[in-house]
């Protein structure tokens, strides 16, 4: 089975958690990418997780990073472009927040 291959931005308290959560407890899943406008916390996930590639340029991370998904951690006032800018770029998104992305915008398929 190829697993999937996700990144993940927002490495804080609770972006770590979830980096940890991603690389250690789900099957299927490789961490593939982590990104933060911190370098010192893109540092310390590669090193803790193992993880083969770091941002600190979550544009970068999208565009260079071999990616089926990208998990959104970061903060609020950033997850409305940041799950676009995944979508644009062909990557599945998840975040926290959904009332964060305007009806219309960035969804690409809508169920009946």
């Amino acid at each position: 089975m190829t697993p999937i291959r996700l990144g993940i931005v927002g490495l804080g308290r609770l972006g770590m958690e979830h980096a940890r959560t991603l690389r250690f407890g789900v099957p299927g899943v490789r961490l593939a990418a982590v990104c933060s406008t911190v370098r010192d916390e893109v540092t310390r996930a590669r090193s803790e997780l193992d993880v083969p590639a770091g941002y600190v340029e979550y544009e970068r991370m999208i565009a260079e990073a071999e990616l089926d998904g990208v998990v959104i951690a970061s903060s609020s006032a950033v997850h409305t472009d940041q799950i676009v800018g995944a979508i644009e770029a062909g990557r599945e998104a998840a975040g926290n927040d959904d009332r964060t992305v305007p009806p219309g915008r960035g969804r690409r398929d809508r169920a009946p």
